[in-house]
């Protein structure tokens, strides 16, 4: 609903499947279409292809996760064979959703051994609503980002994650520290790019905080589950025992 295709996108993506048979992903370029003129300093302050999805690469294999949502193709093999997006991901909440359904999926099959193939000449505008330039929106754009990258890594490993106090891991409670000076300091020094940097991570980090929680409430929720249907399984087969 916010992209123009060149007239040759289409075509540059399927000239790349048949020439690359055995990649399985294929991502193409993508331009930012302002809707109003940006603010330079901003641009030079934020990473744009995680605020906006803009990215241009040179043509050739690339790491899965490179693969931009705005400009992807898989093949049809890969959903025919039962895959699917992640429904979490997906799923609206009230406090906000993570970002990086796309991602979760293409490091899922490069898991899996799939690759993916970068294709410059397939080309798409992003169009950048006036509201998407505000400081505001970009640093919920941040904790949004950060309740990604929680998701992804917990993917990797599932493993991995330890419910600590609050559900917070005490080395990301650590890393807070840094980014809260800081932004304490561009306050008394008044120098708004690094307030906004500062302000940026913090938020990033507090949305790792806040997808830790949640994934605990997850967690507890499905071993309550698991629980309760074990004890029901365990009363239906005491029912039906002979005496």
């Amino acid at each position: 609903d916010d992209i123009f295709p060149e007239k040759t996108w289409l075509i540059e993506l399927r000239k790349a499947a048949d020439t690359h048979p055995v990649y399985m992903m294929f991502g193409g370029a993508v331009t930012p279409r302002w809707e109003s003129e940006p603010v330079p300093d901003y641009l030079t302050w934020i990473d744009q292809n995680i605020t906006y999805g803009i990215r241009r690469l040179k043509e050739g294999p690339i790491p899965p996760h490179l693969v931009t949502g705005a400009n992807m193709m898989i093949r049809k093999s890969i959903f025919d064979s039962g895959i699917r997006f992640d429904p979490v991901m997906m799923a609206p909440r009230a406090d906000g959703f993570p970002m990086g359904d796309e991602t979760e999926l293409l490091e899922r099959l490069g898991r899996q051994g799939h690759k993916a193939w970068h294709v410059p000449t397939a080309v798409v505008e992003h169009l950048i609503q006036k509201s998407q330039m505000d400081k505001d929106w970009m640093l919920h754009r941040a904790v949004r980002f950060g309740r990604g990258i929680f998701r992804l890594r917990q993917a990797e490993n599932p493993m991995k994650f330890v419910a600590y106090p609050f559900g917070i891991p005490i080395r990301n409670l650590i890393r807070l520290v840094k980014p809260s000076i800081r932004m304490a300091a561009s306050y008394v020094t008044r120098n708004e790019r690094a307030r906004f940097v500062s302000h940026w991570k913090f938020n990033y980090l507090l949305g790792m905080f806040l997808e830790a929680r949640y994934y605990r409430h997850e967690q507890d929720a499905f071993k309550a589950e698991a629980l309760r249907a074990a004890f029901e399984l365990g009363r239906a087969s005491v029912r039906t025992e002979k005496p």
